[in-house]
C-alpha cells in the first residue's frame, strides 16, 4: 500500500475513533471495562487526539474528513471477520430493498476484497446462475470498463440496470485459472424465497428455497399445505445455493417438523445477555414425524445451515449433498445518524448437539479472500476423511452416512456435514 495512503488509513481511523469515543466511551467502558481498564481507555483515547492533532496539522495536503471516517470504518471492520460490514448511507437503502422489495439486476451477493470485485454467491434462479456465475468468481471488468478499485455502490450501478439490456463481465474463476467472458440479461430480482413446490411421486413432495426473507415461513406453510392436499407423506427441502438470510424465519421453517421443546439453534457472545439466544421448536409443526430429506451444498449458508444442522441433529432429517459453506456468525445492524450503518458479529450459532457452524478464518483483507475461496477447495470431505481415519459406516441404510455428532472433529468442521456425499462436479 503506498504511504500516503496508509497515512489516509490511519487518519481515518484515528478520526473515527475520536468521533465515537464520546458517544461510546463512558457507556461502553461502565458496562464492559472497570478500574485500570478504563485508563487504558483513557491513555488510548488521549494518545488517538495526539496523533489526529499532529496528523491534522501537518499533513502535506488538505484531507476530506467524511471520506476518512467512512476509510477507517471500512479498514476496522476488514480487520475482523468476513461478514462485519460497513454501510454508507446510500448501500443501507440499497440492502434493505433487496429483502423487501423487487429490483431488476444480474441477481448476485458481493464483497469487495483487495479492490477486487468477488461473487459471494449468485442468487438461485437468478441471471448470473443461469448464465454460470459461481461464487468465488472474480468480476474483473464491466462492460469492458475496469472493475478493479470499484466502491460497492459503483458496482450496483453498474450491474443493476432495466430489465432485458445485458451486461457483458469478465470473469477470473481463480479455483480453475480460467478467464472467461460473459454476457448476462439483466431481469426483475423477486424477493420470494420459495422458487418451486411440486410432487415428485404421489406421496414425496419437493420444495425449493432460495433464501430466507420476511416472507420465507409464509410461503414454506401455504407450499406444505397444497402439497399435503395433493397427498404428500415424504418431502424433500431443497436448500442447495441458499445463502441465507433472516434467523427467525430459518427458525419457524424448522418448527414445521420438530416437536414442542426440541432445541433449534443457540448463540454464544462475548459478553453473555441478550445476545446469547436459545430457539426451541413449539407444538403444531405441518410435517412432525414424517419423512424428511433435505438437499444441500457449498453454496448453502447462515439460515440454510441452522435449517439442515436442527434437521439433522433431532434425527428428523437426512443431509445430502457437500459439506456447506460455513457462515454461523450473527450480525446486529446498528444505524449511524447519519443514514449508514455498521452490520456487527455478536454472537456465534451452534447447532442443538453443539456443533459450530462458523468455519476458521484469519482476520483482515488476506484473511477475508482465502475464506471465499476456500469455499471451494476440499469441501467434499476428502480433508475431514484423512483427519478422522476410518469412519463408522451404518450398513442399515441404503448407502453409506459418515455423519456422526459425537465425533468431536465434525462438531468444529465448519458447515453442516451432509449424511450423504453427493458433490458436483466442478
Amino acid at each position: 500500500m503506498p504511504r500516503v495512503l496508509q497515512v489516509i488509513l490511519i487518519l481515518a481511523i484515528l478520526l473515527f475513533c475520536v468521533l465515537i469515543g464520546g458517544f461510546f466511551g463512558i457507556q461502553f467502558s461502565q458496562r464492559h471495562h472497570g478500574g485500570a481498564s478504563d485508563a487504558i481507555f483513557g491513555q488510548q483515547q488521549k494518545k488517538i487526539h495526539e496523533v489526529f492533532s499532529i496528523i491534522s496539522a501537518l499533513y502535506v495536503d488538505e484531507v476530506d474528513g467524511g471520506e476518512l471516517v467512512d476509510s477507517g470504518i471500512e479498514g476496522m471492520t476488514q480487520a475482523l471477520d468476513p461478514h462485519t460490514t460497513y454501510l454508507k448511507a446510500d448501500q443501507v437503502s440499497v440492502s434493505n430493498s433487496e429483502f423487501q422489495g423487487n429490483f431488476e439486476g444480474i441477481g448476485i451477493e458481493f464483497d469487495i476484497v483487495h479492490d477486487t470485485l468477488l461473487v459471494v454467491t449468485p442468487l438461485a434462479g437468478g441471471p448470473s446462475e443461469t448464465a454460470g456465475i459461481k461464487a468465488g468468481d472474480r468480476i474483473v471488468a464491466i462492460d469492458t470498463l475496469s472493475a478493479i478499485g470499484l466502491s460497492p455502490m459503483d458496482v450496483l450501478n453498474r450491474l443493476r440496470g432495466k430489465k432485458g439490456s445485458v451486461v457483458t463481465l469478465k470473469i477470473y474463476r481463480p479455483y480453475t485459472s480460467r478467464n472467461f467472458t460473459v454476457d448476462i440479461v439483466r431481469d426483475k430480482i423477486p424477493t420470494y424465497s420459495v422458487d418451486a413446490f411440486f410432487m415428485l411421486d404421489d406421496i414425496t413432495g419437493y420444495i425449493r428455497m432460495s433464501r430466507f426473507v420476511a416472507t420465507t415461513a409464509h410461503e414454506f406453510r401455504v407450499a406444505m399445505e397444497k402439497l399435503l392436499e395433493q397427498g404428500m407423506q415424504k418431502l424433500i427441502v431443497d436448500v442447495r445455493g441458499n445463502p441465507g438470510g433472516y434467523l427467525d424465519q430459518a427458525v419457524e421453517v424448522a418448527d414445521e417438523f420438530l416437536g414442542e421443546g426440541q432445541l433449534i439453534v443457540y448463540t454464544k457472545s462475548r459478553n453473555g445477555g441478550p445476545d446469547e439466544m436459545r430457539y426451541s421448536a413449539t407444538s403444531g409443526g405441518l410435517f412432525e414425524g414424517r419423512e424428511v430429506m433435505v438437499l444441500a451444498d457449498r453454496g448453502s449458508a447462515s439460515a440454510a445451515e441452522i435449517l439442515a444442522g436442527a434437521l439433522q441433529d433431532n434425527e428428523r432429517a437426512m443431509i445430502v449433498g457437500e459439506l456447506t459453506f460455513g457462515k454461523g456468525l450473527v450480525q446486529r445492524q446498528f444505524d449511524l445518524d447519519d443514514g449508514s450503518a455498521i452490520r456487527l458479529t455478536i454472537a456465534r450459532y451452534f447447532t442443538p448437539s453443539g456443533r459450530r457452524i462458523q468455519r476458521d478464518f484469519s482476520p483482515g483483507s488476506e484473511g477475508r479472500e482465502q475464506y471465499y475461496l476456500e469455499s471451494h477447495e476440499s469441501r467434499d470431505g476428502e480433508k475431514l476423511f484423512s483427519e478422522a481415519g476410518s469412519l463408522e459406516v451404518d450398513s442399515g441404510i441404503e448407502g453409506i452416512t459418515v455423519f456422526r455428532p459425537s465425533q468431536e472433529l465434525f462438531k468444529s468442521s465448519g458447515g453442516i456435514v451432509p449424511d450423504f456425499w453427493v458433490v458436483e462436479p466442478q
